[in-house]
C-alpha cells in the first residue's frame, strides 16, 4: 500500500481517477474500491481528497504560496472548490488555518 500512497502523493497536482489507481494496482475498479476501502477505511476518492488536504495544510503552514497556488498544487481546479473541501474537512477556511498557524509561530517565538 505504501507504493500506492507514494503514487498518490506524487500526483496530487493532477487528476487521479479510480481507473488510474485500479490500473496501478492491477485490479478492476470495482474490486480495487472494495480492497482499498477494507485496507484504509475510506473509499479511494475520499482518501485522495484527505491526502490533498494534508498536503494543503503543510503548504499553508510553510506560508510560501498564495492560497490559490496551494489549491492548484493540491489538484483543485479552483479556489472555491478547494476552500469548500478544506473547510468541510478541517472545520475552518484555508485563510483562517493559515492565520492560526502564524499566531502559533509568533506565540512560540515570544
Amino acid at each position: 500500500m505504501k507504493w500506492l500512497d507514494e503514487y498518490i502523493e506524487t500526483h496530487l497536482a493532477h487528476p487521479i481517477t479510480l481507473e488510474t489507481l485500479a490500473r496501478q494496482a492491477g485490479l478492476s475498479p470495482y474490486y480495487f474500491t472494495r480492497v482499498f476501502k477494507d485496507a484504509t477505511g475510506l473509499p479511494p476518492y475520499r482518501y485522495v481528497l484527505h491526502k490533498r488536504i494534508e498536503f494543503a495544510c503543510a503548504a499553508l503552514r510553510r506560508d510560501e504560496l498564495s492560497i490559490e497556488s496551494v489549491a492548484l498544487a493540491c489538484g483543485f481546479s479552483d479556489n472555491a472548490q478547494f476552500s469548500k473541501q478544506f473547510k468541510k474537512i478541517c472545520g475552518v477556511p484555508p485563510s483562517f488555518y493559515r492565520m492560526a498557524c502564524r499566531r502559533e509561530e509568533i506565540a512560540g517565538i515570544a
